[in-house]
Parts: C-alpha cells; sequence; structure tokens
C-alpha cells in the first residue's frame, strides 16, 4: 500500500465492536494516526488527539468494527458466468493464466466491497493468486490483504489435482511444500480427504496417511509456514489430529452412510486447540437472506446447523468461512455466511463478528497486526448501518470501508486504485 502520510482520522459510531468478543460499546470513536489505530473505546475517554482531528465521520445509527476477515476463498474459482461447478473446473482447466487472473481481480474487490479486508485464499491454479497479491500489497490496485497457499497439495488425481500440484509419498509432499515455499506461499494447504469438486474423488476417504501429513507439517513448521487441510470426514479429521495440524476447513462428518458426528474426536481436536473452519456457503446464505423457518431447511441442512451448535457448545474454536466459488457462492455475499450461524447455528451477534474477525486473525497468524480495534494494529476498519449487536442482518450493509487507514469502498462501491479512482 501507499506509504504517504495520513492525517489524524476519527470515526464515532452508535455502536463499537472490537472483534475481542467483547460487549459492544455504545457511543464508541476510533481515533486513526498514519493509518494505524491510535485508540478505540468509548467516544467519553478519547484522548485530546480524538477532538483535533480534521478528518472525521458520525455515525450514531451505525456499527464500526474491524474489517472482516474470509479465511476460505478461491479467488481463481471466479467464473460468474458458468452454469455449474463442472463448469467451473472447465473453465480452470482451459482458460489462460491471463483471463483467471482478470477473474480473481473481480472476485477480490467484490470481497472489499463487503468489507472484507483480509482474505485467505485456500489455493487456485497456478501461482495466479500469489501475484495479484503482490500487486494489491504494492497499492497498485486496490483489493483486500490476501494470504495464498499458491497450489493446494493433493494426490495424483485427488482433490482439485487440476490446480497444479500433485504428490505422492512423504518425499513427494515435502518437495511440494518446498516448492510452495520457494513460491512465496504465506501458508500452506493440502487436502487430507477428497472433495465434492473433483470427479472420482472419494469425500469419505483419506488421501494422505498420517506419516504424510506429518511431513508436511514439519517441512512447513521449518520453513515458517502454518499448514491447513482441507477435510470432510472423520477419519481425515483423526489423521489431521495425529498430525499435529493446528487447523482444518470444513471438519464435515461424511461417512459411506451419511452423516456421523464423533462427539470424541472433537473433544479430542478441541482439547489439542484445533481451529475449525466452518463453511456457511451460497445455499446456506440464500436460506438466511430468506429468512427461512427453521422448520422448512432441508434435514441436511438442519443436522449441519445441529453438529455446528454441538461443537460450539464443546468450545471448538471456530472461524466462519463461505468456501466461495461462483456461481455456487459470490464473494460478496459472505455477509449472510454470518447471518446464517445467527439464525440457524446457535452464535450470537458478537460470537459472529468475533469468529471473523479476533479469532479468524488468531487462527491464521495474523492477530499482532488486524483483527481488532486495538491501539498499535492496522486501521483496517468496516461501517455498517444499523446496531450490529442487536441484528446480525446489519452486517449486510456496508457504508464504509477502510484498509491501512484509507477508504477503499464506498456503499458496496470499489475504489479500483489507492488513488481513489472509483468504479
Amino acid at each position: 500500500m501507499s506509504t504517504t502520510t495520513l492525517a489524524p482520522q476519527v470515526i464515532r459510531a452508535g455502536t463499537l465492536l472490537d472483534g475481542s468478543g467483547a460487549a459492544p460499546i455504545y457511543d464508541g470513536l476510533v481515533l486513526i494516526d498514519d493509518g494505524r489505530i491510535a485508540y478505540a473505546g468509548p467516544a467519553a475517554d478519547a484522548p485530546p488527539a480524538a477532538h483535533n482531528a480534521t478528518e472525521r465521520i458520525d455515525a450514531p445509527d451505525a456499527t464500526l468494527l474491524p474489517g472482516l476477515i474470509e479465511t476460505h476463498v478461491h479467488l481463481t474459482f471466479n467464473a460468474r458466468a458458468a452454469a455449474t461447478v463442472e463448469a467451473v473446473i472447465r473453465q480452470l482447466e482451459t482458460d489462460d493464466d491471463w483471463t483467471i487472473a482478470i477473474r480473481a481481480v473481480q472476485a477480490a474487490q467484490a470481497c472489499l466491497g463487503a468489507g472484507i479486508t483480509t482474505v485467505r485464499d485456500c489455493g487456485g491454479r497456478g501461482l495466479v493468486v500469489l501475484r495479484l497479491r503482490d500487486m494489491i500489497a504494492s497499492g497498485f490496485i486496490n483489493g483486500p490483504r490476501i494470504l495464498s497457499p499458491g497450489m493446494p497439495i493433493t494426490t495424483t488425481a485427488g482433490h482439485c489435482h487440476w490446480c497444479g500440484l500433485e504428490a505422492d509419498s512423504e518425499q513427494g509432499v515435502i518437495v511440494a511444500t518446498r516448492q510452495m515455499a520457494r513460491a512465496g506461499a504465506d501458508f500452506i494447504k493440502v487436502m487430507a480427504t477428497g472433495g465434492g469438486m473433483t470427479r472420482n474423488s472419494n469425500i469419505t476417504e483419506p488421501q494422505y496417511t498420517v506419516a504424510e501429513l506429518s511431513a508436511i507439517r514439519r517441512e512447513a513448521t521449518r520453513l515458517g509456514r502454518r499448514v491447513t487441510a482441507h477435510s470432510h470426514a472423520g477419519k481425515g479429521q483423526q489423521n489431521c489430529l495425529d498430525a499435529g495440524m493446528g487447523m482444518i476447513e470444513h471438519c464435515n462428518w461424511y461417512t459411506p452412510d451419511g452423516w456421523a458426528f464423533d462427539e470424541e474426536l472433537m473433544l479430542q481436536l478441541v482439547r489439542a486447540g484445533t481451529y475449525i473452519g466452518i463453511t456457511i456457503s451460497g445455499p446456506q446464505q440464500a436460506e438466511a437472506r430468506a429468512e427461512t423457518p427453521w422448520d422448512a431447511l432441508p434435514q441436511a441442512q438442519r443436522e449441519r446447523y445441529e453438529t455446528l451448535r454441538e461443537m460450539k457448545a464443546m468450545g471448538t474454536k471456530i472461524v466462519i468461512h463461505s468456501d466461495a466459488i461462483a456461481p455456487i457462492t459470490t464473494y460478496e455475499d459472505y455477509p449472510y455466511s454470518l447471518v446464517a450461524a445467527v439464525r440457524y447455528g446457535g452464535f450470537t451477534p458478537t460470537e459472529a463478528i468475533h469468529a471473523c474477525t479476533g479469532l479468524a486473525a488468531q487462527a491464521i497468524g495474523i492477530d499482532d497486526t488486524v483483527g481488532t480495534l486495538a491501539p498499535g494494529k492496522i486501521a483496517d476498519l468496516l461501517l455498517v448501518a444499523g446496531d450490529v449487536s442487536a441484528d446480525i442482518r446489519a452486517i449486510t450493509r456496508t457504508r464504509t470501508v477502510l484498509r491501512d487507514g484509507r477508504e477503499v469502498a464506498r456503499g458496496g462501491w470499489v475504489k479500483t486504485t489507492t488513488s481513489g479512482v472509483p468504479v
């Protein structure tokens, strides 16, 4: 981002949620000094510098909170004109990198317009997203902060093999981990089980052994990277636990005979401190948007939400993501994942916000710089119309988005460059 010094700014809002999970502050204020938070708390306790700031936003009817952190999307899977998942895959397999890159730019800016200031891409074709990450970081175009693994590690013909990184055996996965580290990956992503987007992939069975997953974790740790593992089945979760994985994506409980939640295994994951990324995607977002009654939800959906409630009651460290891949789940609809978590998943509005701000930052290792409104942290802020602490649907009403203390979006419209040229 630009290194130009910014004048002190003040944003005062009727409600302030700091992202830590703490109770809301009514009549809250944030003072920003050169792109970082200098004060966040009750307006009545603000330091004298807050009264002297020349740039001010007063929003008594709005909520101020940290920019959202979406921990699982696929920016290159952005084929909005495609009618099916199969069509998305065909485009990924056949389109050139330039076309895919342009789609990824659009996806990233759609995230930003929805208040997502940090997005963790969980794997795409080639190294396109790593290059996009660097272009945004340089200030050439506006976009969310991006963390990317480059390509996910998968077995030969395994889930998402068409992204380009297939590896078999302990030595093979070590080499793949080194390749992504050399390419500049922020973290390592591994497909521990099969997945629904890949033909002939088995979602109920592991793709890698405990020894192979352990080899990835050890090598990634040596190279200063975290690891996250895609898993749709209890067998995959067990292997991840035994391999010492710090985070599991999806954490579904599929078996050949249907859904089977393993409470004992989940308790072991809780005791291990494993972060769990729960997917609330397009169909669930649509139900939340329509305010579909509980009894009208499909049985499979109710079963998943009941499991989510049980996991939450156990003390699981749950991060909410959408796994966005257009056309199934669009990037800008992520706020409705939070609405669904509250309406159906047993979260309070404050807990849902914590799951995509402070807790999400901890899960992906960036809580020293973003995720909560605290002095010294980067001023990634979201202002929405209404009181989110009382009505989670207010999170869908974006007014202003700041990244590094600069306004980058207003009312869902993204400024395409750091010079402020609007779309």
